[in-house]
């Protein structure tokens, strides 16, 4: 069956948009946004959109909220919602939720949109800077406070800035026109690994040593290829990794490099990250321009 995707305004879609928040994040989350809060979203301006079933409008699948917001003074939206049901993860609804809310911000001249995501979800990421071509600009430790839903519940909320120039050379380069993002060329010898990681016996790896300063343009830092089954098997190797990465990112964006991509290997999952200014990542077109 196809996904359809559309805009909400309703109180009966709002209450189907909570709902959603609810299956993903718990009942009793004090993160979910709740029919009031969706209802004026959308009286001031904001992007509420659902993903459901061609032939069951009524269930959504994924849901994707925006609000009117800015960066030093630059006109934006901040997506402050993007949840899909944990048996729809594997059909991209995501990633369609993303692309209509591209087209919908271009049509109104909108050409910024940012959101914060936890450095340690690869999933996440893989979807932000490596299929939409977003790109992280800097790092918030706890940034959120304490969260007690079925995502956060026992870490700290540390997050990255995630901004997605929908129109810059980048963007417009890999989703427009289909080219391979530059770092895709790149040749693991080409690129500096700052962490060393060990297996244990259960498969689950442990951050070991962080090596610094960099000393090359482009480096990986290693992130759990799955954040949920390190917290529900050992929480506190999910707290060990957070407080081993959040020195080095702070340190990475000081030294002026910005998160471009991730990538997989074997079974693990690194960050990579470029020495540059936003504008020069921004108008890096693609690996054979």
């Amino acid at each position: 069956m196809s996904i359809d995707v559309r805009p909400l305004s309703t109180l009966e879609e709002f209450r189907h948009c909570e709902e959603l928040q609810e299956r993903t994040r718990g009942t009793r989350a004090s993160s979910v946004w709740s029919v009031a809060q969706l209802s004026q979203v959308r009286e001031s301006g904001g992007l509420l959109l659902g993903a459901s079933e061609s032939d069951h409008p009524g269930r959504f699948h994924g849901v994707l909220v925006d609000i009117i917001a800015e960066i030093d003074g630059y006109p934006a939206r901040e997506t402050v919602v993007l949840d899909v049901a944990e048996d729809q993860q594997s059909r991209g609804i995501a990633r369609l939720l993303r692309a209509h809310e591209r087209a919908m911000l271009q049509k109104l001249g909108v050409d910024l949109c940012f959101w914060d995501t936890d450095p340690l979800r690869s999933r996440d990421l893989l979807l932000e800077l490596d299929q939409l071509g977003a790109i992280a600009t800097g790092h918030i430790r706890n940034a959120l406070g304490v969260l007690r839903d079925t995502a956060n519940e026992g870490l700290a909320t540390d997050r990255l800035r995630v901004e997605w120039w929908l129109d810059s050379p980048r963007v417009t380069a890999h989703l427009d026109r289909g080219r391979p993002l530059a770092h895709h060329e790149m040749r693991l010898h080409e690129m500096s690994v700052l962490t060393h990681s060990s297996a244990a016996a259960s498969g689950l790896r442990r951050l070991v040593r962080v090596e610094g300063p960099p000393a090359q343009r482009v480096i990986l830092i290693e992130i759990p290829e799955d954040l949920d089954r390190v917290r529900r098997e050992d929480p506190e190797l999910a707290t060990d990794w957070r407080l081993q990465t959040r020195d080095l990112l702070d340190d990475l964006f000081k030294r002026g490099y910005v998160g471009v991509g991730l990538i997989h290997q074997g079974e693990r999952s690194f960050l990579i990250f470029e020495y540059g200014t936003r504008r020069s990542v921004l108008a890096a077109s693609s690996a054979t321009s």
